[in-house]
């Protein structure tokens, strides 16, 4: 009887120890399935929940502490002992942050192992990069006329604002919604308060910054506070949206409503202003674009606009000849958009860097190759310098590349060359354009193609001045 009771008590411990082990399971289960659910839960609140955006104008103590507590692994954790020494180094030293922001506007961020700060920018990218906004917030700056490129107290004159000039300068930025290409770093400031409002500079930009910017605080290594506390990566661009006139305490002061464009995002404005261009053309699709708008300076917008009119003028060539020089553009081996339309020197273009050095050639207005990857080049930068019609160098260029390109440089031709021979002297020997059209006749003909096409007063004056060469663009070089 006592081992029958033994034997039952082992068998209700087993089976107890079953259910015990089945229980538990199951409240595992359930368990990671409401774990699961909570977390699934919680993703669809975070793609759902609006995100917060930071705004701390006029709170410079609420900006402090969101800035040390935001950034603070950053600075104690994530930048290495020569990061932060360096960090310390440009929030505190003026001259070292002005040479560095002067180095990278001249070279346009393009800097090399032999430029003198190449080792602290490059640590400075690096130091920046470990940390980026997780939130969308506003930044704000105080800067001169200069800055937007204008002359200094273009905008001010004591302590009010030259109206005139704000719808100017408002006309210039707003209406376009004018995009800035910004090379430097860029200081900012969390508040926008400053301790020194009689000296502050006439504009006030607030900046809207998005979520995954790479930048970092640094008014918590500043020896001595300055209103500049937030830095953010170089190579970014900003976009005007709106601007006022403003007063505070009793100054006037114009405000800018702006964002931030990170460089990435820039790349995909170009991309699609170099669509727009070449649609404006109507060519072939089948074929690689015509031209390729190469802008890598501050005035994106201002640029864009420029290179718009010059299309306008290239669709006065006739269809079928700019058809043409498509196709056999896209035969060329190195695959890349016959013409280039720059905001930079001609030599600065990788096609043409072996003539850098040459001023005859850095100064060009534009550039044709007529070997290896018979590029062509037009500068607006050295046209503005100039101030030359970058319209008629345009279509003196593409002269060039349809001499070369579709008839195998026909200026070279007896024919071509006798009419040369015969009205050359319709340019003036001005030292200047005038002498460069009438030096050879490759660049008579070019420039007497320009002519032909600008418009209806050049086309005039070419059929007057030189019959013969008129002739030959009107019935010798139709496709």
């Amino acid at each position: 009887m006592k081992r029958y009771k033994k034997i039952i008590f082992i068998l209700s411990l087993f089976i107890l120890s079953n259910v015990l082990q089945n229980i538990q399971i199951c409240a595992e289960t359930i368990n990671s399935t409401v774990i699961q659910e909570l977390s699934r839960t919680k993703q669809k609140l975070k793609k759902v929940a609006p995100k917060k955006v930071y705004d701390f104008e006029g709170k410079k103590e609420d900006a402090e502490k969101w800035g040390q507590e935001q950034y603070l692994d950053w600075q104690h954790n994530k930048l290495n002992k020569d990061e932060l020494k360096l960090i310390k180094k440009y929030s505190n030293d003026f001259r070292l942050s002005k040479q560095i922001d002067i180095l990278l506007e001249k070279t346009r961020g393009k800097i090399t192992d032999i430029d003198y700060y190449f080792g602290e920018i490059n640590l400075l990218d690096k130091a920046l990069q470990k940390e980026k906004t997780n939130h969308k917030l506003y930044v704000y700056q105080r800067v001169d006329e200069e800055h937007f490129g204008y002359d200094k107290n273009f905008l001010k004159s004591g302590m009010e604002i030259n109206h005139n000039n704000f719808e100017i300068f408002k006309e210039g930025l707003v209406d376009n919604h004018a995009i800035l290409n910004m090379h430097g770093y860029m200081e900012t400031s969390l508040h926008g308060e400053t301790s020194n409002l009689s000296q502050a500079p006439p504009i006030y930009i607030r900046i809207e910054v998005p979520e995954g910017v790479s930048s970092g605080y640094i008014g918590g290594v500043q020896e001595n506070k300055g209103e500049n506390n937030f830095l953010l990566e170089r190579g970014q661009a900003i976009q005007i949206l709106d601007a006022s006139i403003i007063n505070q305490k009793g100054r006037e002061f114009i405000k800018l409503e702006a964002k931030l464009i990170p460089k990435e995002k820039l790349k995909q404005v170009i991309e699609q202003y170099n669509e727009e261009l070449n649609n404006e053309l109507a060519l072939n699709k089948e074929y690689p674009d015509l031209i390729h708008m190469d802008l890598t300076g501050r005035w994106i917008t201002d640029y864009y606009i420029q290179t718009k009119d010059v299309v306008q003028s290239i669709k006065n060539i006739n269809h079928n000849l700019l058809l043409t020089l498509q196709k056999f553009a896209a035969d060329i081996p190195d695959g890349t958009p016959h013409l280039i339309i720059a905001d930079y020197k001609p030599t600065e273009h990788e096609a043409f860097e072996h003539m850098k050095g040459n001023p005859e050639d850095d100064n060009a207005l534009g550039l044709h190759k007529t070997d290896g990857g018979h590029n062509t080049i037009v500068s607006l930068l050295n046209n503005i310098i100039q101030e030359q019609d970058e319209h008629l160098t345009t279509l003196h260029e593409l002269g060039h590349a349809v001499d070369d390109l579709i008839f195998k440089q026909i200026s070279k031709g007896d024919v071509f060359n006798m009419i040369y021979q015969k009205e050359k002297d319709f340019f003036p020997n001005d030292g200047g354009a005038g002498s460069h059209a009438k030096s050879d006749v490759e660049e008579f003909f070019a420039e007497c193609f320009g002519y032909y096409y600008l418009n209806n007063d050049s086309r005039e004056k070419l059929k007057n001045g030189a019959p013969t060469t008129y002739n030959f663009f009107e019935k010798g070089l139709q496709i």
